[in-house]
């Protein structure tokens, strides 16, 4: 079952909504486990196609509502093909009802727009800048309130994230997933950005 990473701390201990497509899979994951039915949980951080969301449309900046400082966590979909498949050539049996938290890349916004600039040094500066209140109450309040009521779960995820709470992935879990996949390779940043990104 293909599934999201939660986050370091429920949503609701800050106050905060939990973003509703990520709540409903972890309902149906609290149903599989109590069904008895043999499981394996591939868990992902944010696709890496969101970072499409933030590219410069201010001063060539890379932009979000979070500090600079704030962990952030990606997943290019190819690796989670990749592990799918590792799974099944190992034997599914020796996977069973594990949670396997795919991420390909981990890295602060700060460290994401060094990054992009690296692709793309004339469209995008390597300073990240964080979006002020104003952009974040028009996009929260009056963009997707009034006409995408679809993209409140980005909203529900910004909140979450510009409160310091991540999504829990670590280090640990990119080592394992490398590992996993042996001798394919994880995605990285930039080759994803050449092939996906035209600025």
């Amino acid at each position: 079952w293909q599934t999201m990473a939660r986050f370091d701390r429920p949503s609701e201990d800050l106050g905060l909504e939990t973003p509703v497509h990520f709540m409903t899979k972890w309902i149906i994951e609290d149903e599989i486990k109590a069904s008895g039915l043999p499981w394996i949980f591939v868990c992902q951080p944010a696709y890496m196609r969101i970072i499409r969301f933030s590219l410069p449309k201010i001063f060539r900046r890379i932009s979000y509502p979070y500090p600079p400082n704030q962990p952030l966590a990606f997943v290019a979909e190819e690796d989670i093909g990749k592990v799918v498949s590792a799974v099944f050539r190992d034997g599914a049996e020796k996977h069973l009802h594990q949670a396997i938290y795919v991420v390909s890349e981990l890295l602060t916004p700060t460290e994401l727009a060094e990054r992009m600039h690296s692709v793309f040094p004339l469209s995008i500066r390597s300073k990240y800048r964080q979006a002020t209140w104003v952009e974040r109450m028009f996009f929260d309040h009056i963009l997707v309130r009034f006409f995408l009521p679809p993209m409140r779960y980005i909203s529900q995820i910004n909140d979450n994230l510009r409160l310091g709470n991540s999504f829990h992935v670590d280090i640990e879990d990119q080592k394992y997933i490398q590992e996993l996949i042996s001798p394919l390779g994880l995605t990285n940043l930039e080759d994803w950005a050449k092939q996906n990104i035209v600025v």
